[in-house]
Order: structure tokens, then sequence, then C-alpha cells
């Protein structure tokens, strides 16, 4: 075979090579358990991140060890088996992005405390429960805290403040606390980490909305102190679909793009999202009926896909891969049967189209 053929086969192998398709964001999941009853859930969701994305976000949404941050004293044992969990159960080479949560699960005050047990009231730990996101006290002990599990976890992104949005919404006078605690704890966190990305999370509305138009204002106000905006969308029951019957299609030409109005020309990744694949009923007093389907998962799994590698998103989180009615049946409520339903594999631990879908874009190249 002459040079020239030899070239000229070269660069043919090096074109179809150009040409394959890639993706511009990593993608991953939450360690949702499906049955937190049973140890082999435990390590088959770890097993299931694990093989299907290349990040994995530690969210620690239980509270903050408050006092002992405070003091850089020991924490307790039900901390440090949680992170020597999570630790040891995450294959070696995964991208990390870990989440602390500062504000409460109803995102309208501060995280309770994590002592013995997750989520005690502050109440239970004066002086904690005379603080607000202000005090001084509370900054620090965030900051030690995040600190430490920054060091830990050795995260590619952190997020300190996760869906912001709805304490924007819920309680202004607390917004206007919680940016004197965004400005203290970016310093901080800056100072000892300076080249690692800070994030804050916003939870998607309507895009036509007041709520839109008023986390937007607010957000320009904070700015300042994150470097990547975190975007928490749920269009199937936050977008006011219903007359949609929970097909993606309804969902409005601006609902991802929105994300560009509050971020300007800071990058932006998807923190949490996912799509219904079974029905979902609420009953008295609001008696209403979203539809999910396989197919509409899939949809808009397709949708997000294409419109997150146009914007280039940094990473995407799916919550979560599997669906946990057993998990519900014990320690849900009606608030968190809005999620149940949109794992990429169902309650019986069987693959959903979707599932096929997230694996063929897993498979492209990484830019």
């Amino acid at each position: 075979m002459n040079k020239f053929i030899v070239l000229v086969l070269m660069f043919v192998i090096m074109n179809i090579d150009n040409q394959s398709p890639t993706r511009n964001f990593y993608m991953g999941f939450t360690p949702w358990l499906y049955d937190a009853s049973s140890w082999d859930c435990f390590v088959d969701t770890y097993d299931k991140i694990n093989a299907n994305g290349d990040i994995v976000n530690h969210h620690l949404q239980t509270g903050i060890p408050w006092q002992e941050a405070y003091n850089n004293t020991a924490y307790s044992d039900n901390i440090e088996g949680d992170i020597a969990d999570r630790l040891f159960y995450t294959e070696n080479g995964k991208v990390i992005y870990l989440s602390i949560d500062c504000i409460n699960g109803i995102r309208n005050d501060i995280v309770p405390y994590w002592g013995e047990n997750f989520n005690e009231p502050l109440s239970d730990h004066p002086p904690w429960d005379t603080y607000n996101f202000s005090s001084p006290q509370i900054i620090e002990a965030y900051s030690n805290f995040a600190i430490d599990m920054i060091g830990r976890f050795n995260p590619k992104y952190f997020n300190y403040a996760t869906e912001i949005s709805e304490l924007i919404l819920n309680d202004a006078e607390k917004f206007e606390q919680f940016k004197v605690f965004a400005e203290g704890v970016y310093a901080n966190l800056k100072a000892e980490y300076p080249s690692l990305p800070l994030l804050v999370s916003v939870a998607f509305k309507n895009p036509n909305s007041t709520d839109a138009a008023t986390i937007e204002t607010r957000m320009a106000e904070i700015s300042g102190y994150y470097d990547i905006l975190g975007i928490s969308t749920y269009g199937y029951i936050f977008f006011d679909l219903l007359t949609g019957g929970g097909d993606p299609a309804y969902l409005q030409t601006e609902w991802l793009r929105q994300a560009q109005q509050i971020a300007g020309v800071k990058p932006m990744a998807i923190t949490e999202t996912a799509w219904l694949a079974e029905d979902f009923v609420l009953g008295e007093p609001y008696n209403f009926t979203i539809t999910g389907t396989s197919d509409f998962q899939n949809d808009y799994l397709n949708k997000l896909f294409s419109e997150a590698n146009e914007l280039n998103i940094e990473f995407i989180i799916w919550f979560s891969v599997v669906d946990y009615d057993a998990w519900q049946s014990v320690y849900g409520n009606a608030a968190s049967r809005i999620w149940q339903d949109t794992g990429l594999y169902d309650e019986n631990l069987c693959e959903r189209p979707a599932l096929t879908t997230w694996q063929n874009w897993l498979e492209r190249n990484k830019k």
C-alpha cells in the first residue's frame, strides 16, 4: 500500500472520529435509596449509579452539626458512618458534585441539627435556635463543616444553597439575612479552595410566571457569590402543565433557557431533574392527576439532553435512579410522592425505555 493511500485512510478515520456524537455535560445521580430498610438496596443503588453515570451527587440534606463544626470538634458516629459509606461505595474515578444544604427541607429557614440523629430540631440545641442566616456563628459553623467535607470528598463542584429560590419566595426577610450568609460563606470557601466552582441552585417555575420574574430579580442580588448557576427543574409539576396531561411537549419554549436570564455569562448545571413515568394522583383538597408514562419520560430525556448540549450545561443529575415505592410506604408523605415514580428503573427494577436513551448519551464522548 503506497503512502498516499495510507494518508487518505488516516484522514477518513480521523474525520469519522471527529463526527462521532459528543456531549458537553457529565451525567449522574444521587444515591437516593429506593428501600431504606434493605442493605442490599443500598449496595444496589450504588451499583446502578456507578454503572450509569460519570458523576455522583452527594447531597447532605440532613442538617449541620452546628456546635461541633463551630468548635472544630468530633462529629457523632451517625455523621462519620454516613460519610464513610458514601466514600467507600462511590467508584474511584467518578466526578463528585457535593451539595450541603443550609436551608431546611421546606425552604423557609436554617437547616436543622445533625447530631446522633438526622434533622434534630434546633430548639433541642440552644443557642442555635436563636441564630439566623446572618449570625456570625452560623456562617462560621457552616463554613467549617463545608471546608471539612470538601477536603474529604474532593468534589469538582460544590453547592452551598440548594433551591435558594424558594427562600426568596417564602420569606423575603430571611433572604436578606441569607445575603450576608452568602457573602461570608463564599469568601471563606474561596479562601480555602480558590479554584473550586461554587454553586447555588434555583427551582424553576413557569418561565412566564410572577414567581419566575421575582426569582430572576432577587438572584441578581447574590450574583457575586456563586460561580455556576444550579438548576432544579421538574416541569411536570411546577410548570403549569396540568392541561397538557404531563406531556413534555407542552413545556414552554423558554423552560430551560430562562436560566440564561439569571446566570448571564456564568456557566449552568442541572442539579436536579426528572420526569414522571407513572400517574401522580393527588386527592383532597387538591383533586388532580398528572399523567405519567414511560414514553413521556423518554421524550423529556431526549428534549433535556438536546437542549442541555446546546447550552453547554456542566452536568445533569437525575432524581432518582429507581422508583422508591418501598421507601415511600415507610417514610414518605404527600409531597415526596411527587418524585416517587421518576426512576429509570421502576419499583420492580425493570428498565424503562429512558434508561436506554440515558445509556446511549453516556456512551458519547464527553467534551
